[in-house]
């Protein structure tokens, strides 16, 4: 295990709590991203996330972005004020953030699944969600069926 990534998955607090956060969102890439682009943001996210013990996934599909983040609540906040300050995608809606009581992804700075991909489409509960377009209209009237989308990637690890 690296050194970045020791004990992501359970964080403690100096007084003895474990305190977690999360935060779930969608938004719009303003220009389509490449996959040499995605690449290059997935390899600086993970080590960013890594030192500030934030963990999580990333789902993607033609321009759309769903992104859940878990870690030390101010980690999660500060970096969710610059995720909505970044200039590559607009339309950013809140779906769920609030405490949780444990990590859902604690092995991954940054998971990632571009819906698109074969290998996504065969995963079991994927079916209900293989024309999702991860929309804000999608999700926000049904929080549910978004955490519902994470679920099966929770399953699938």
């Amino acid at each position: 295990m690296a050194r970045n990534e020791a004990n992501i998955g359970t964080m403690v607090t100096t007084k003895g709590s474990t305190v977690l956060h999360s935060v779930l969102y969608v938004s719009t890439a303003q220009v389509l991203f490449t996959a040499p682009r995605m690449e290059e943001l997935l390899t600086k996210s993970r080590a960013s996330n890594a030192r500030q013990q934030i963990t999580g996934l990333l789902l993607y599909r033609d321009g759309a972005f769903m992104q859940f983040l878990e870690g030390p609540e101010g980690a999660v906040e500060r970096l969710f004020r610059k995720i909505k300050a970044d200039e590559r995608h607009f339309a950013i809606v809140t779906i769920s953030e609030g405490a949780i009581p444990q990590r859902r992804f604690p092995d991954s700075p940054m998971g990632f699944h571009n819906l698109r991909d074969h290998a996504v489409r065969a995963l079991p509960g994927f079916a209900e969600f293989a024309e999702t377009s991860l929309s804000m209209s999608e999700f926000c009237d049904e929080p549910g069926r978004a955490m519902q989308l994470l679920g099966v990637f929770e399953r699938g690890r």
